[in-house]
Parts: structure tokens; C-alpha cells; sequence
């Protein structure tokens, strides 16, 4: 791949092969795993303090998935018998993670296609697509990642009132984001992940922000949607004649970006541009300012060893102890609703506005 010209595709299209195995109870977690579990109890102990949805549930045995790099775990969160949520601990880079959490609704796995298989973050596969070999799997002992945004700031950013951010902090959390951010989900287009997040990013800007970068006013979500209605549209508008979005590959960095130009410049907004960063100091410090992005993450590797990206809109940011820090996002994918986090050490680059 080369750099500013790599292909966003849509993680349902995505051709990997991973083996997944479901494991009752927990035997399997020998020595070489202890790790995880480990860090799965004390991330879920925080978390459960924090988030009101997990009060009084349970994790139980978790079901074991086959990573790219070591080994990776789905644990479910459970409640008088209901599924409130689930997190992923897997190897990033060497570091034991969280690539995946959500804490509401049903894991991906629960309604599995036959001869389908689930790596982290939100992706199936074929089983017989590719080969994991773990036998040079070693843990790095470092749990979390200590990552705080940096003094330097992003110039020219979108001003965005400061009642539309929210923060959370307390010893062992801290969590900034976005408020009032739509969330779009893709259902008609292949491969189209980088306009669905773009409608997210202009329909915030023109809420309240920037009025008439759309004719009327879009809803908040469109989750359910069963026939084309203004938002799917407006996904296609800018599949077509925006990003040019291919329906096998998606859309490159630079057409993203070109196709928010253009948009805000359609729309009389001369002097609003685009901007691509990578580092998650950098995207740290667009969520404290209250701006959202079109957020391109690494969500696997091809048979040739490739990378492939999904893009989502990024709206906050989240560090907890034990498990380091995330970024919280919208995946577009009508499979991943409501607020996902995702490990930053995904981060492939973010696209946002400047004026």
C-alpha cells in the first residue's frame, strides 16, 4: 500500500481467514494466558463502577478467538440471563488490549452465520481464508498505555460551543466526547463506510454549527432503515459525486478529502478545508476541542499481508486503567450500534475540518 493512496474497505467485504472456537468454561486459559484474564477481570471491575449499564452483571466464560498477533478473547457481560454489552482482549502490537467494547445489546456472534468467524474489531470472516500460527506469541508484561494528549494544538479548527462536549474523570478513567453527533448506519452501499462517516461529520456541522451545509435538516439517526430515505441519499450523493467511491475497493484518503472540500465549497463554504492527521495526541486534542472526524482504523491484514481499513466518525476518547486508551466511535455498520471503542493503536489517520 502506498501512503495517502490506501483503500478504505468496508469490513463486511473484507476476505480474512481467521478460526474462532467457542470454549465452555475457562480451562484453556493456561499459564501462557493467565494474562488476559487477568486484564479482562480488572477492566471489567472499572468498568462496571463506571458504566451504569453494567451494574450487577456478570462476565462468564468467554469465547476464544484467533487474532492476528496472540490470542484474543470475547467476554460477554451478562445480567439476570441478558446480554448487556461485550469487550475483546486481544494482542496489539505486542501489548495486551482492548481493540473492542460496547456496553449495550448483543455480541456479532450471537446471530454467526454458518461457517463464519469474528476477529476484532467488527469483522467475520471465512474460516479458510488464512492461518494463524501463535507458537511466537510473547506478552509484554506493560499493561496499558500511559497516552495523553500533547501541549501542541490543531490551528483552525471548527469553533464548537463547549455544550456539546462531555467529560468524565476520575482515578482510573477519564473520558471525553462529542455531543449530540448523529449516528448513520450503511445499509444499501458496498463499500461504504467513508461516506456514510462523512454524513455524520457535515450533519453535526450542520445542526447547529454551520447551517445550510444541507438543505433541511437530517435526523439524528437513521438506524432501522428499511428503504432509501434523505440520509441514505445523501450517503450515496456523496459516494457518487463527492468521495467517488469505488464498490469494491471504497474511497482512498485523498478522495475523502477532496470530497469534503468540495462539499463545504458547494455549499458556500469557501474557507473550510480538510485536514489529515495520524496520531492519537493529535485526535486527543480535536475531541477536547469538540470536533468530530472521519477516523480510518486498521481492521485486519489480506492473504498477501496487507493492511485493510474500515473508516467510522470518531467522537471521543476514553483511558482506563489496565486497559490504556480508546477512541470512541460510530461504525456506520448497522452490526455495531450505538458507541464502540476501538484501540488506538488502530489508528491508521483522521480527517477533519479547518477553516
Amino acid at each position: 500500500m502506498i501512503k495517502e493512496k490506501v483503500v478504505v474497505i468496508s469490513v463486511l467485504l473484507i476476505a480474512v481467514i481467521v478460526v474462532s472456537f467457542v470454549i465452555s468454561g475457562c480451562s484453556f486459559l493456561g499459564n501462557g494466558n493467565r494474562e488476559y484474564k487477568e486484564f479482562a477481570n480488572n477492566y471489567f471491575n472499572i468498568m462496571k463502577e463506571i458504566k451504569t449499564e453494567w451494574k450487577d452483571c456478570n462476565i462468564y466464560s468467554p469465547v476464544r478467538l484467533i487474532s492476528i498477533e496472540g490470542d484474543a478473547l470475547l467476554y460477554r457481560v451478562i445480567k439476570d440471563g441478558e446480554q448487556k454489552g461485550y469487550f475483546t482482549v486481544a494482542d496489539i502490537n505486542g501489548e495486551i488490549s482492548i481493540p473492542e467494547a460496547t456496553f449495550s445489546g448483543y455480541d456479532k456472534l450471537i446471530e454467526n452465520p454458518k461457517n463464519k468467524y469474528y476477529v476484532p474489531p467488527f469483522g467475520f470472516y471465512n474460516k479458510t481464508e488464512f492461518i494463524t500460527n501463535f507458537s511466537n506469541f510473547k506478552f509484554n508484561s506493560n499493561f496499558g498505555k500511559a497516552v495523553e494528549a500533547s501541549t501542541t494544538s490543531l490551528s483552525n479548527l471548527i469553533y464548537v460551543p463547549t455544550s456539546y462536549g462531555k467529560t468524565e474523570y476520575s482515578s482510573f478513567h477519564s473520558m471525553n466526547k462529542v455531543l449530540n453527533v448523529p449516528e448513520y448506519y450503511n445499509y444499501f452501499l458496498d463499500a461504504g463506510c467513508a461516506p456514510a462517516s462523512g454524513a455524520m461529520l457535515i450533519s453535526f456541522y450542520d445542526r447547529e454549527i454551520l447551517p445550510n451545509l444541507y438543505s433541511g435538516t437530517l435526523p439524528i439517526t437513521n438506524l432501522g432503515a428499511t428503504v432509501k430515505g434523505n440520509v441514505e441519499n445523501f450517503i450515496d450523493n456523496l459516494a457518487n459525486n463527492y468521495m467517488y467511491t469505488n464498490p469494491i475497493y471504497g474511497a482512498s484518503t485523498d478522495n475523502i478529502m477532496s470530497g469534503l472540500d468540495c462539499y463545504f465549497r458547494d455549499k458556500g463554504y469557501n474557507n473550510y478545508y480538510p485536514a489529515c492527521r495520524s496520531s492519537y495526541a493529535d485526535f486527543s486534542n480535536l475531541i477536547l476541542n469538540r470536533n468530530p472526524a472521519v477516523l480510518t482504523f486498521i481492521c485486519g491484514v489480506n492473504s498477501n499481508g496487507e493492511n485493510l481499513y474500515h473508516s467510522v466518525l470518531g467522537l471521543g476518547i476514553m483511558n482506563v486503567r489496565y486497559s490504556g486508551c480508546s477512541c470512541i466511535v460510530y461504525t456506520n455498520l448497522p452490526s455495531s450500534t450505538g458507541e464502540q471503542y476501538i484501540d488506538i493503536d488502530l489508528i491508521y489517520n483522521f480527517i477533519y475540518m479547518c477553516v
